[in-house]
């Protein structure tokens, strides 16, 4: 008499491992012929799809992306693509990106959905105080501090019609990516803006730029920096 095989049991886990891995292993497997066949099932079977069925999938796709699972998944997977990206196809992809939402915006009915669109969300209350947080917490980064230091500086020496153009417009001024290196390396700035930070963000020990000598513009070597406070002091100071 044969002596049966003791069966093993696997725990639900095991036989949920099991069966991924085996899907791992024939899609490692599968032909180029095999692969086209089956995304021209799925782009058959999605044409075919009737308006409900449609709605339980996009239902059912909106569940699975929420998960922190999904979240994590497409956070990897996009790390990865950015990762193994070269400086080449970086810049390949966003001309195309470029090209493409200018052709998109071309089209008048699209650009007018475009802004119906974004008319409607920034009319809601929810995405309005969502905004205004985000804009807080931004600016309360140092890139968000630079960026915004940056910007009004190449307002005033752009801008011919504001108040004290005589003072600001036409001077020169350096590169922003030029500014961020110098400024994130600055011991000066790095104190200051964590003084500031932990103050609550009171304004008048707010990291300001300062230009040495008034008459100069806002080069690299003609730039330190000084809370609001001390700044507005110097600037009458030198007025008068």
């Amino acid at each position: 008499m044969k002596k049966r095989k003791m069966r093993r049991t696997l725990t639900k886990d095991q036989r949920i491992a099991n069966r991924e891995a085996k899907k791992i292993e024939r899609r490692a497997n599968r032909t180029p012929e095999q692969m086209a066949e089956i995304a021209a099932k799925q782009r058959e079977r999605r044409a075919n799809r009737t308006p409900e069925q449609l709605a339980i999938d996009k239902a059912r796709d909106s569940k699975y992306r929420a998960t922190p699972e999904a979240k994590a998944k497409k956070k990897a997977s996009n790390d990865n693509l950015k990762a193994s990206r070269t400086p080449e196809q970086v810049a390949i992809d966003k001309a195309k990106k470029s090209a493409y939402n200018k052709d998109y915006r071309a089209v008048p009915e699209n650009k007018a959905k475009a802004y119906a669109r974004n008319k409607a969300y920034r009319n809601d209350t929810e995405n309005k105080l969502a905004q205004a947080e985000y804009a807080k917490e931004w600016r309360m980064k140092v890139d968000g501090r630079l960026n915004l230091t940056y910007n009004n500086m190449r307002w005033r020496v752009t801008t011919e019609g504001h108040r004290n153009a005589h003072i600001y417009y036409g001077l020169s001024i350096c590169t922003k990516k030029e500014f961020k290196d110098w400024a994130s390396n600055d011991p000066t700035f790095l104190s200051l803006f964590s003084a500031w930070k932990e103050s609550g963000c009171q304004r008048v020990i707010t990291p300001s730029i300062d230009r040495i000598d008034p008459s100069k513009g806002y080069d690299l070597s003609n730039m330190q920096w000084l809370t609001t406070s001390d700044n507005t002091k110097k600037r009458h100071t030198d007025n008068n």
